[in-house]
């Protein structure tokens, strides 16, 4: 709602089979249904709403050569303190952005 327009979810709860297809982390938070990937016309706008509403464990802003771009977001286990911690991926390196 805060963002205001149609979000695409490309990726929520993965099982362990699906997730090593894909090559997702072996420690993903797709597994435990705790993320999604998110995809957006103005990908910039929609990292800026996630900061600001806040309560997000990662937020991550894929961009994987080749592969297309797209926003991560992730909460924290049940009884966990989300992180907040804020990133760019290129499909090697991660780098903390905030």
């Amino acid at each position: 709602e805060a963002y205001g327009k149609p979000i695409r979810v490309s990726s929520g709860y993965r099982c362990p089979h699906l997730n090593a297809l894909v090559g997702g982390s072996s420690s993903s938070q797709h597994k435990q249904g705790l993320a999604a990937d998110l995809i957006v016309p103005d990908m910039e706008l929609l990292m800026a709403v996630i900061r600001k509403l806040g309560g997000f464990d990662q937020l991550i802003d894929e961009r994987p050569k080749g592969r297309g771009r797209w926003v991560h977001v992730s909460i924290a286990p049940e009884g966990g303190k989300p992180r907040g911690k804020v990133m760019r991926y290129d499909g090697r390196h991660y780098v903390i952005i905030g």
